[in-house]
């Protein structure tokens, strides 16, 4: 059990990570498109498409590599450092909040 939740809070947090990594390069890209569209109004799926993208981008590789990962080669012993699990706990807050109504983060 305590195994599992290792996983996933180690999983979580490569997820904030990765996340995070990605926003800033559609925040980038965002930032290009409209140089490029300059008077033009954006098309609103490609704004959608661009800010969608990190997370799903994100979820995948957390769900089909780092954690199948983490269950076949990680050591069954305690040896994380704290940090990770803060990480973790932080990422599922933030989630949380925003899976609420009403709560924009």
């Amino acid at each position: 059990m305590i195994f599992a939740a290792r996983g996933i809070m180690v999983s979580l947090a490569f997820f904030a990570v990765a996340y995070s990594f990605l926003s800033v390069l559609a925040l980038l890209g965002w930032r290009g498109i409209t140089l490029l569209f300059r008077a033009r109004p954006v098309p609103a799926g490609l704004l959608f498409g661009l800010r969608v993208l990190p997370f799903i981008v994100s979820a995948a590789v957390t769900v089909f590599l780092v954690f199948p990962s983490f269950l076949l080669l990680e050591s069954r012993s305690m040896d994380e450092v704290p940090r990770t699990f803060a990480l973790g706990v932080c990422t599922l807050l933030i989630s949380g909040r925003g899976a609420l109504p009403g709560g924009e983060v």
